[in-house]
C-alpha cells in the first residue's frame, strides 16, 4: 500500500486478489457503499444518506463509471444540486489476475495544523475502507 501526499490532495491504493472485474462491478454499484464505507448509512443510484458530525443526512449522488478505463468516481449533490464533496477512483488490472484500486481525495483548504490534521483523518479513514474492501473480496 502506497501513501502520497500532496498540499491538500491525498491518494490512498490499495492490491485486491480478485479479478479486475468482480471489483468493478462491486465497486462501482453504490448500492454497495455501505458495505465498504465508513460514512455511507445507505445509498442508491440516486440518493445517499452519510453520517455526518450532525447526524445522518440526505444528499444527492452521481456516479461517473467506465469499465474500459477503471474510473469510479462520486459525487456527493446538497438539496439544491451544488455539488459539496467528491471522490476519484480508478481500478488497474495487474498482469498476475489481481487488481489495485487507487483512491485520490481532495481536502479543503484549512489552516497549519488543521489541514494535516484532516489529511491524516481522511487518509486512515480511508486506508480502513480499502481494507474493508480487501478482506471483502479475498473471503
Amino acid at each position: 500500500m502506497e501513501n502520497n501526499k500532496t498540499d491538500n490532495f491525498g491518494v490512498v491504493t490499495k492490491e485486491f486478489a480478485t479479478s479486475f472485474e468482480n471489483a468493478f462491478l462491486f465497486i462501482s454499484n453504490p448500492k454497495n457503499l455501505p458495505e465498504w464505507t465508513v460514512l455511507f448509512k445507505e445509498a442508491s443510484d440516486k440518493h445517499a444518506v452519510l453520517e455526518t458530525p450532525s447526524g445522518l443526512k440526505s444528499f444527492g449522488l452521481v456516479t461517473h463509471s467506465s469499465f474500459e478505463t477503471g474510473v469510479i468516481d462520486w459525487f456527493i449533490l446538497s438539496d439544491q444540486g451544488r455539488q459539496v464533496d467528491r471522490s476519484y477512483t480508478r481500478l488497474h488490472r495487474l498482469p498476475h489476475g489481481h487488481c489495485v484500486y487507487s483512491f485520490m481525495f481532495l481536502v479543503i483548504p484549512l489552516p497549519g495544523e488543521m489541514e494535516e490534521d484532516a489529511m491524516r483523518r481522511q487518509t486512515n479513514l480511508i486506508e480502513e475502507e480499502l481494507e474493508r474492501l480487501k478482506k471483502r473480496f479475498e473471503h
